[in-house]
């Protein structure tokens, strides 16, 4: 290295030096600036979603010819050829009020107030080889997990999609729809999340 032991600098090594500096750090502030965007993904807002789905959308079906269930705590339409089922065994006493209804031969629909908080269902469903994602259901806090089946337990082409809904205080609402992913589309889910009321 002579030419740190020379009194002569040596301006074309500095200059590369300082080039290969700016390159590396802009490098590292792209890098950093890609990791915080990825961490910081807005939820998305279901009404804006149903708007694209609904422009998208030839079938004739509209949500205004669907039945209305209205609960003490909740409201929603849904189509109607789906029957609504007694199951005692959703009956749990943090269950505030329930609602069960057969979407078809492979499909249900689950919608439930608890007396249970909306961390604490988040909580439960988290790291349970579910995908998540955070998302806004009638401009309430919301996150939505599913499991896809593999064969196991769950049969290829099914999914348990649970959208988490944030109450007051400790309260939260669980929307379920368990079953074949041809009967329950992302459309008909958007389409129903869109048409849900909350009422505390």
């Amino acid at each position: 290295m002579s030419f740190l032991t020379q009194q002569k600098t040596n301006w074309k090594f500095i200059g590369i030096v300082a080039i290969l500096a700016v390159i590396a750090g802009a490098g590292i502030l792209g890098y950093l600036r890609m990791i915080e965007e990825e961490l910081e993904i807005p939820p998305v807002d279901i009404a804006e979603k149903v708007i694209e789905d609904e422009t998208a959308d030839t079938s004739t079906s509209s949500v205004q010819a669907w039945q209305t269930y209205n609960g003490v705590y909740f409201s929603f339409k849904y189509p109607p050829d789906w029957m609504e089922e007694i199951d005692l065994t959703f009956e749990y006493s943090e269950n505030l009020e329930i609602i069960r209804l057969r979407i078809s031969p492979n499909a249900v629909l689950v919608v439930s107030y608890k007396n249970y908080s909306y961390e604490n269902n988040i909580q439960r469903l988290t790291n349970t080889k579910r995908s998540v994602e955070k998302i806004i259901v009638t401009g309430r806090e919301a996150t939505r997990f599913e499991l896809a089946g593999s064969g196991e337990t769950l049969p290829v082409g099914f999914s348990i999609i649970s959208v988490l809904v944030k109450g007051s205080e400790n309260t939260s609402y669980e929307i379920v729809f368990n079953g074949d992913r041809g009967d329950i589309t992302d459309q008909l889910i958007n389409k129903i999340l869109s048409t849900f009321r909350f009422i505390e």
